[in-house]
């Protein structure tokens, strides 16, 4: 119940695996530092209606230094918001490189890499505040607050830049 409605939730260990590696093929670096849970669209679908257009898988791979991704609300939402990371950057960095825009039932959220690179983007959100059938509006406080909703994993490589 607690993962179909967003909540917290508190994990049990079952079991854990040990990994032993010889030698890597490539050079592995750690996922950017983004919100716990699944990757993806999945989520965003599940909590909020929210149908991807644009980008159904969690990893995108973009060629240019500008990438939208667009998704359908089935329901009223407002307030987005995603934030980007980056190993090594600081997240307020690159506040200004991520935006979004409302259009009718869809809304695009569009990056603008400063650089090559791989990058995560949360995205958050929440439900328009509605009434409550006796006129006024429920201002439940848990419905003001923004909801994280999904997360993608962004490898950037200007494939132009490599042409020069």
């Amino acid at each position: 119940q607690e993962y179909l409605t967003g909540e917290p939730m508190k994990f049990k260990s079952v079991c854990k695996f040990k990994i032993v590696c010889e030698e890597l093929q490539t050079v592995m670096v750690p996922l950017p530092d983004c919100a716990s849970g699944e990757w993806g669209p999945a989520k965003a679908t599940r909590l909020f209606g929210l149908v991807p257009v644009t980008h159904e898988d969690a990893l995108v791979f973009a060629h240019s230094n500008n990438l939208d991704i667009t998704f359908r609300m089935t329901r009223p939402l407002t307030d987005f918001m995603a934030t980007l990371h980056k190993n090594g950057t600081e997240e307020k960095k690159l506040s200004k490189y991520v935006s979004h825009r409302i259009q009718g039932d869809f809304v695009t959220l569009t990056v603008v890499f400063p650089e090559e690179g791989q990058y995560g983007m949360d995205i958050y959100t929440r439900e328009v505040s509605t009434s409550n059938g006796n006129g006024t509006v429920d201002h439940d406080s848990e419905k003001h607050l923004l909801t994280h909703c999904c997360k993608y994993l962004i490898n950037f490589s200007n494939s132009a830049s490599r042409r020069s």
